[in-house]
């Protein structure tokens, strides 16, 4: 089976790529650097303030500017407990990769027609726009740090744990469709975590310990499994939300009364 990955350089990316080239024929990678776009940036700030408000924006970007690079900083022993011996590859240095500026730009179109891929495969892009959807000629999953549809969008292990659910913690792989992480489930995985993880590494942990859904979903889809077979068995409704990065006032609250780091 031939397979695309769009995907990003974080670290949590490194991971998924370097576990499928070990193990699939990765024939292409598509970055995506929409991230380090400046207008792009500006464009979801002002979109998430028309959406949530002024203050919540503002609040949300002191937690990003003072508290995540401290956890990052407190958070890189745990890191590299989870990741152990295990050396990490960049897509960045794959044979046949593109870097793009947003996913949805015609350059991932054109590239994707080129190489003609079984499975097309998203881990940390900006979110495809139903036209490249709709140009993709092949099935699309998605690997989600969170359990879907109860915790779509941002940081799903982590407000698993805010909301004292840590039976929902855990990551997702679905089939991508117009919505946010609303496409139908193929497999879902549960895990536990360690006193010693906070904000930062739950994202890796739930990444480095669930790669293993890939080899279940691959194998199904390589045997026919469609988006059909999974909205058939998908059928009982659960209750579904987005959730963006927390406040900073957010983050104090569960930290000092909740216990979630």
């Amino acid at each position: 089976m031939k397979i695309i990955l769009l995907t990003s350089t974080s670290l949590k990316s490194q991971i998924v790529y370097t576990y499928l080239k070990g193990k699939y024929d990765v024939s292409g990678v598509v970055v995506d650097n929409s991230n380090k776009i400046l207008k792009i940036r500006r464009r979801r700030i002002k979109r998430r303030i028309k959406k949530m408000g002024v203050f919540t924006v503002c609040q949300q970007f002191l937690f990003c500017q003072m508290v995540i690079p401290l956890l990052i900083r407190i958070g890189q022993r745990r890191v590299n407990e989870i990741i152990g011996d295990h050396k990490i590859e960049n897509p960045l240095n794959h044979d046949d990769m593109i870097e793009v500026e947003n996913i949805n730009d015609e350059e991932t179109l054109d590239y994707l027609k080129q190489k003609k891929p079984d499975l097309v495969i998203v881990k940390g892009t900006s979110i495809l726009s139903s036209r490249t959807l709709a140009q993709i000629g092949c099935p699309i999953i998605n690997f989600h740090i969170g359990i879907t549809p109860r915790y779509r969008g941002l940081h799903g292990g982590y407000w698993a744990l805010y909301k004292k659910d840590k039976k929902n913690f855990g990551s997702t792989i679905h089939f991508v469709d117009k919505g946010i992480d609303t496409g139908d489930v193929i497999v879902q995985k549960r895990i536990g975590v360690m006193k010693a993880d906070n904000f930062y590494t739950y994202q890796i942990l739930q990444t480095k310990e669930c790669l293993d859904c890939f080899d279940y979903a691959i194998e199904k889809i390589a045997k026919g499994f469609t988006k059909i077979e999974a909205k058939s068995q998908n059928r009982k409704k659960e209750v579904s939300r987005f959730y963006s990065h927390p406040t900073l006032l957010q983050y104090l609250y569960g930290r000092l009364f909740l216990g979630v780091k």
